[in-house]
Formats: structure tokens, C-alpha cells, sequence
């Protein structure tokens, strides 16, 4: 079975929000008498994604009901690698945070924490 797609009614995140990090550290490393010998933990690492989308009241709800009825808080879906331009699979980290977009009462800035899935 597909992943679900991300909404085409949400916006994209915001260029300056975005932020990809590795989830962990890939490269063991042991002591020798000379040195060190390194090599890899896994064949694939996963990467931690940060990134905000300003949303009006309609956008957070779908959000909110993308998240808690079609993901179940936990299940992968479907969206870009804003790097690349390419599919991606992802999850959530943890359930969306809402602000207040500065000087207004109406649109929200809504923090997405994920991690890329294969």
C-alpha cells in the first residue's frame, strides 16, 4: 500500500526555515596501537527535518487531521526533499507546534519536526 501525500492544499515550508541534520552520528570509531579504525554503523541514515508553513485556520485543521486520522501520529507519508526536488518519505518526530504569525491574529506558523523514512 502507498504512503499517504502530503495535502496539495498545504503550502510548501518556508525557504528559511528549512533544515536538514543526520539523525545520528554514522561512523564508529576504535582505538588501535596506531591510530584508529572507523567504518560505518548502518548503510543508511536517516535525516532530521526542521521546517515552519504559515497556515490559515482551514490549513491547521487539515493539518491537524492529516496528522492524527490519516498518519495515526506515526505512519510515513509522502512529500519532497527540499534539497533535491525529489519524492521522499517521511514521519513526524513529534505533533506539529503552532504560533502566531507575527502582527496578525489570523495565520499561524506551524513547526514540523521529521525524519526521512525509505
Amino acid at each position: 500500500m502507498a504512503n499517504p501525500v502530503w495535502p496539495a492544499t498545504l503550502p510548501a515550508p518556508r525557504a528559511d526555515s528549512v533544515d536538514y541534520a543526520p539523525l545520528f552520528d554514522n561512523i564508529i570509531k576504535s582505538p588501535m596501537e596506531v591510530g584508529q579504525k572507523k567504518r560505518r554503523r548502518a548503510t543508511y541514515v536517516p535525516d532530521t527535518f526542521a521546517g515552519s508553513v504559515i497556515l490559515d485556520a482551514v490549513q491547521v485543521a487539515t493539518l491537524l487531521d492529516f496528522v492524527d486520522e490519516t498518519l495515526k501520529g506515526v505512519l510515513p507519508f509522502d512529500w519532497v526533499d527540499w534539497r533535491t526536488g525529489e519524492p521522499q518519505s517521511y514521519s513526524f518526530q513529534t505533533r506539529p507546534s503552532f504560533s502566531l504569525f507575527p502582527g496578525t491574529t489570523d495565520f499561524w506558523v506551524a513547526k514540523l519536526d521529521l525524519v526521512t523514512t525509505l
